[in-house]
């Protein structure tokens, strides 16, 4: 009998992804839409191109930002992680949606608690819960709060008053928002059409960088927990990771 070693042959079309995000939302179709766009893989060449800005230090007086660059894919459901496929790495978006309308943040906590005990995290890998502040009590962002603590790769962010500050931020300064609802009826001086559905066509590269920039404006000094008052969100952090994740990669 041949001794000759056997070949391993990976099949065709599929390749382990470099690092994940499990990201488990309050809404069913706003930010697992939103997230899809590090999935869109026919952006790839627009997001890579465009500059985000992580860190800035002072130096005579002058900000001096350095540049992180995006990559992304498509994928052909919200909810089934696709990688993206890059020379130099392989990121995949995982979004837990919920199917009967249970929304509150011990309902998000509970999904990503049941993900993570049917298939674990590697260390590489991040898990974030994403929710809203609007009607949820400081108790209940709590237990959250306390479990992104728990571990280096838990991340928690969170909207005020809800996530959709975080897309007017792709499009304006976010100033002067006084409730729930102005904050839906400016966006959809935007985005007209909005009705609980992203149409990730009209969300550029550059508008997520501006959106990440102003965020960070608005949420300074950081907060320690999350947004208390209207008019600031902590998206910014989740979204700086998945478009540093390249830049670090490649570097």
């Amino acid at each position: 009998m041949s001794s000759r070693k056997r070949r391993f042959q990976r099949p065709l079309g599929e390749r382990s992804y470099h690092k994940l995000f499990v990201i488990a939302t309050e809404g069913v179709k706003t930010e697992p839409q939103y997230f899809n766009i590090f999935m869109d893989r026919k952006r790839h060449a627009q997001i890579e191109a465009c500059p985000v800005f992580p860190s800035v230090s002072k130096t005579s007086g002058m900000d001096k930002p350095a540049p992180v660059f995006p990559s992304v894919h498509k994928t052909s459901g919200i909810d089934k992680p696709a990688p993206v496929f890059n020379d130099r790495f392989i990121i995949c978006v995982k979004c837990l949606k919920d199917n009967h309308n249970n929304s509150s943040p011990v309902h998000v906590l509970k999904r990503m608690n049941e993900y993570l005990r049917q298939n674990g995290l590697k260390l590489t890998d991040e898990a974030w819960l994403v929710v809203d502040k609007d009607r949820w009590t400081d108790r209940q962002l709590a237990e959250l709060c306390e479990w992104s603590r728990t571990h280096n790769n838990y991340g928690f962010a969170v909207s005020n008053p809800k996530f959709e500050y975080w897309l007017l931020l792709h499009f304006e300064d976010g100033k002067g928002i006084t409730s729930s609802q102005n904050c839906t009826e400016r966006l959809k001086r935007y985005l007209p059409d909005y009705d609980k559905s992203v149409d990730i066509r009209k969300i550029t590269s550059e508008q997520i960088c501006e959106a990440v920039r102003r965020a960070k404006l608005r949420d300074t000094p950081p907060c320690a927990d999350w947004p208390h008052t209207l008019g600031c969100t902590t998206v910014y952090k989740l979204v700086e990771k998945l478009l540093q994740t390249d830049s670090e990669d490649s570097a």
